[in-house]
């Protein structure tokens, strides 16, 4: 996914109202603290990555995915 599909600055908002930086959040979900960057630049993220993350931010996938119109135009 990339930030047409989710609301990186939310994630970035969650992670600094807890006060972890990047690194500690990255131990935290053992993955790589590039991962965490990219991931709050909107670059990349997979769908177990934001849902690691929104479960250790406590918020709700809801909360950063972005709502599709509910009519597309064919």
């Amino acid at each position: 996914m990339d930030a047409t599909h989710y609301h990186p600055e939310k994630l970035k908002e969650a992670r600094e109202k807890l006060g972890k930086s990047m690194q500690q959040i990255a131990e935290k979900i053992a993955v790589d603290r590039q991962t965490i960057y990219r991931a709050e630049a909107g670059k990349n993220a997979s769908y177990e990555l934001l849902a690691a993350l929104c479960k250790l931010y406590k918020i709700p996938m809801s909360a950063i995915v972005v709502d599709f119109p509910s009519t597309v135009a064919a």
